[in-house]
């Protein structure tokens, strides 16, 4: 992979993405869910143009499973939690975003075949002094300063 600036990643929030969400649905934390980080969506799929990578991830991207953040992968979210994809369908990539969202992360639920949050803090135990198990603190300290300085967040 080739390294990729992250301390200027773009991160939407889901309720922007995907403005058919009620607003009663979101809290304050998911309006900064890093589900969608441009940089790394126009690296990982070169068919996308950079100019509309947000519109074509909301249209057909997330649809299709692809993954469009170093932290979260639809379709590996769903393969590593069945309890999830049993309870809200194997392909329900909106819902898979959603449920990790709301209950993975805070779970410390595997996400990405890269970044293993439980794995992050054990291996980098200055962070746990900092953050302890805030899960979400680690995942934007991952993908603002983590990745960049080379840290391990994965086996």
């Amino acid at each position: 992979m080739n390294k990729i600036s992250w301390v200027g990643a773009v991160v939407f929030s889901l309720i922007c993405v995907f403005g058919h969400a009620q607003k009663s649905e979101w809290s304050k934390e998911l309006n900064e869910a890093p589900v969608f980080i441009r940089d790394y969506y126009v690296q990982q799929y070169k068919d996308v143009n950079p100019e509309e990578s947000l519109v074509h991830w909301q249209s057909t991207g997330l649809g299709g499973g692809r993954s469009a953040s170093p932290v979260f992968d639809p379709k590996y979210y769903l393969e590593r939690n069945p309890d999830v994809a049993k309870k809200i369908g194997s392909t329900n990539y909106l819902g898979a975003a959603l449920h990790w969202l709301e209950y993975g992360i805070q779970d410390g639920r595997p996400s990405h075949p890269e970044f293993d949050i439980k794995y992050y803090v054990k291996n980098n135990r200055d962070l746990y002094q900092q953050f302890g198990l805030d899960f979400r603190k680690l995942i934007m300290h991952y993908l603002e300063t983590g990745y960049a300085e080379g840290r391990s967040a994965s086996p």
